[in-house]
């Protein structure tokens, strides 16, 4: 019964607690006489059996049909359990939305509703692979305010198939931020995606000729000034991965995560880096104090982020950082 229960294929397994208990079901053992060996024959009396006792054979009964519910139950539960650490198994690839069904990637992807989206592992805003993805994880997600979400509250699961990263949102949509992050064989992390939970942005024109711009900060999840909603997320210059923000208007303190972050590091020939930036998306690199360079060490001007979209712009499909004057007179 243990081992049909345990098959690998669901459909192999019994589908019922009826169906299980069923496969417990024996016949009641029969009492056989003992042979008694006389020195004189061979052929012994016939010995009467003892009556068995209707009580105790109520009570295995009860006590194996017991057994068998806890045993479903555990069996549900290890398989439930084995799904979810191996969610490829459940979500598909062939029914998920794909996030860039118009053909342009980014390193944010902008969810509306609830249900399954899809995209492929490549660099924002190219066709480059980010190389051999082995596993997929949600690195952290955030309302933005300082309610701490459960873990789940925003992407209930994820995970690779068919060369799509996938990913599934609970039934009851929420706003907010996450990220999700692919990873090689020996658990580093190749590369990350900010998936931005909200409604869609609206374009808003500014005055000088600043050109027209998203209507929210990057991570906001409302444009309504005054609300927490519309601080959105903080990202160091030429950084792709983005940071809390404050989830209070009137005051600096971070916005609550599912996740503890990294304590920062200090700008150095091996930390100051694309590649460890990459590496460690929850990590805050504090520039060199000895020097006039940023987190990027070999250059405190870096051209990570251009006025051309580059692989490492954070901005979702159809949008990117905006030109200096832009930023200078959006101010204003």
């Amino acid at each position: 019964a243990v081992e049909k229960a345990m098959s690998p294929r669901r459909k192999d397994r019994p589908q019922s607690v009826s169906a299980f208990l069923r496969l417990l079901e024996v016949a009641p053992a029969r009492r056989v006489p003992p042979i008694v060996v006389d020195e004189e024959t061979q052929c012994p009396e016939p010995v009467k059996p003892e009556p068995v006792s209707e009580k105790p054979r109520r009570r295995g009964l009860v006590w194996g049909v017991l057994a068998g519910i806890v045993a479903v139950i555990a069996i549900f539960l290890c398989r439930t359990n084995f799904e979810i650490e191996k969610p490829g198994d459940i979500l598909s690839a062939s029914s998920a939305v794909d996030l860039a069904d118009g053909g342009e990637t980014a390193n944010s992807y902008i969810v509306s509703t609830s249900g399954t989206y899809k995209f492929k592992p490549v660099k924002g805003n190219s066709r480059e692979s980010v190389g051999s993805v082995s596993s997929v994880e949600v690195l952290w997600e955030s309302f933005g305010t300082s309610t701490t979400p459960s873990v789940g509250d925003l992407i209930k699961i994820a995970s690779y198939s068919n060369g799509y990263i996938l990913f599934s949102t609970p039934a009851s949509f929420r706003e907010g931020n996450a990220v999700i992050a692919a990873k090689n064989s020996s658990g580093e992390i190749l590369w990350s995606w900010h998936i931005w939970l909200t409604d869609q942005p609206k374009g808003q024109t500014y005055y000088n000729n600043a050109g027209t711009m998203m209507d929210r900060n990057l991570g906001a999840t409302t444009a309504d000034a005054g609300d927490v909603g519309a601080l959105g997320l903080l990202y160091q210059w030429g950084r792709k991965d983005p940071f809390l923000g404050s989830s209070s208007i009137s005051g600096n303190t971070e916005a609550k995560s599912t996740k503890s972050w990294s304590s920062p590091v200090s700008a150095s020939t091996s930390k100051g880096t694309v590649d460890y930036a990459t590496e460690n998306p929850m990590t805050f690199i504090t520039a060199d104090s000895s020097s006039e360079r940023d987190w990027h060490y070999s250059s405190r001007n870096n051209d990570l982020w251009k006025s051309s979209k580059t692989i490492y712009d954070p901005c979702p499909a159809g949008w990117r950082v905006p030109d200096i004057q832009q930023r200078l007179y959006s101010r204003y």
